[in-house]
């Protein structure tokens, strides 16, 4: 897995870069980790095939929503994480918005931000349970006022268990607790959100969210 660091801290960004390389990935997955500043970020992707960008954010959150909001209409289909000093509601809603595909705060330890990166590879969520939940009451009070329910369009794409499946993703749940919520295999629920995300037309579980309560 290719990962592109981008940090406008030359310290932060190189101690991100070399903790990546030397962690132990799930699964032997190694990482090749490069290493940008914000006003390169662009060209360094342009120039090379990467998987997955995690934008250092801990210096100024402002500035990493708007080199996330530069990757993101350049590079729509890549997939971004945030890594902040930020654990606020309106901070994680405003990055999501933004088009965070993944959000880890500063105190996360390297198993947790290495885990949200290999997981969003295979159409995890790429926040913790409990900032999904946040960003999920946010969003309906953000947007009850105008569609109080999803639209019958996008809920119709859905089989009855794959609403089912996308209702427990909105509670924040992994594969593994659905699987144990539905009495189902794991490799099932997986089959499940795979075919969520191609009918939604996303790439992970959080922009399904966002599809859903849109």
């Amino acid at each position: 897995m290719k990962v592109l660091v981008t940090s406008n801290h030359n310290l932060l960004g190189n101690s991100l870069a070399a903790m990546l390389e030397r962690s132990n990935a799930p699964h032997g997955e190694r990482m090749e980790v490069s290493l940008s500043d914000y006003v390169s970020a662009a060209s360094r992707l342009q120039e090379f095939m990467v998987d997955i960008v995690l934008v250092e954010a801990i210096t100024s959150l402002k500035d990493g929503i708007g080199i996330l909001r530069d990757i993101r209409n350049l590079f729509p289909d890549i997939c971004v994480v945030m890594l902040s000093m930020e654990e606020d509601d309106e901070s994680v809603y405003e990055s999501m918005v933004a088009g965070a595909d993944g959000y880890v705060t500063h105190d996360a330890s390297s198993t947790t931000l290495v885990a949200t990166l290999i997981g969003l590879m295979r159409g995890e969520l790429g926040v913790s349970r409990a900032l999904a939940l946040r960003v999920v009451r946010r969003l309906r009070l953000a947007l009850e006022a105008h569609i109080p329910h999803p639209p019958d369009e996008v809920r119709e794409k859905l089989t009855p268990r794959e609403r089912e499946v996308l209702h427990l993703i909105c509670n924040g749940m992994r594969s593994r607790e659905i699987a144990q919520e539905l009495g189902l295999a794991e490799a099932t629920i997986y089959k499940y959100v795979q075919n969520i995300l191609d009918k939604l037309h996303v790439k992970s579980r959080t922009q399904a969210i966002l599809a859903i309560e849109r």
